[in-house]
């Protein structure tokens, strides 16, 4: 302890910047959720539509398909239904457009 003392009398910028002193790091409180970031409201998931569901359950899977305007070349899981694939394609709620935005989104 006495030599680390020493040492530090000596050349007190030096071991600063070795890290030999550190300063308090406090953590800020987090910040209040606003209004705005509130989580949005429950789905009922039977008022869905049978496409909204497949998404919601194989976000994956239906993101894929919506990319690919139809079913993807090579299918390692078990198709939808043909109607389902036609509204994963052609729909426009928000679930829906949600697979978009994470298409798009960087990685």
């Amino acid at each position: 302890a006495e030599r680390d003392k020493a040492l530090a009398a000596m050349h007190p910028a030096a071991m600063e910047r070795a890290g030999y002193w550190f300063r308090e790091a406090s953590v800020p409180a987090p910040a209040e959720p606003s209004e705005a970031a509130a989580e949005p409201p429950a789905v009922d998931f039977a008022a869905l539509t049978e496409a909204e569901q497949y998404a919601l359950l194989y976000p994956d899977r239906a993101r894929r398909i919506r990319a690919e305007g139809g079913l993807p070349a090579r299918l390692d899981y078990g198709p939808p239904e043909p109607g389902i694939v036609d509204d994963l394609v052609n729909g426009t709620c928000p679930i829906l457009r949600a697979l978009d935005q994470r298409l798009v989104a960087p990685a």
